[in-house]
């Protein structure tokens, strides 16, 4: 039983903790404010450039932590837990 609980316990954490940074929590925490927030706004918002931010956006994408939804004008951004 206690081997379950571990197992049950790692697959929650795993994706929301393990191997993000703090400038990707922060760009989840803005996304969760304002799911529309455009690249633009988060570089101005986080203090980097708007390269910094594609690339740890890129990064959340591929950990399936962040999805795109929609078109880049009118679409919005998805936090997959």
């Amino acid at each position: 039983k206690h081997l379950e609980l571990l197992y049950i316990n790692v697959g929650v954490n795993v994706g929301v903790n393990v191997g993000v940074n703090d400038l990707q929590k922060n760009i989840l925490n803005e996304i969760e404010k304002d799911s529309t927030i455009i690249l633009l706004s988060l570089s101005a918002k986080l203090n980097t450039t708007s390269k910094t931010i594609e690339r740890n956006i890129s990064t959340l994408k591929k950990k399936k932590l962040l999805k795109r939804m929609g078109a880049d004008k009118n679409g919005y951004w998805q936090i997959n837990n």
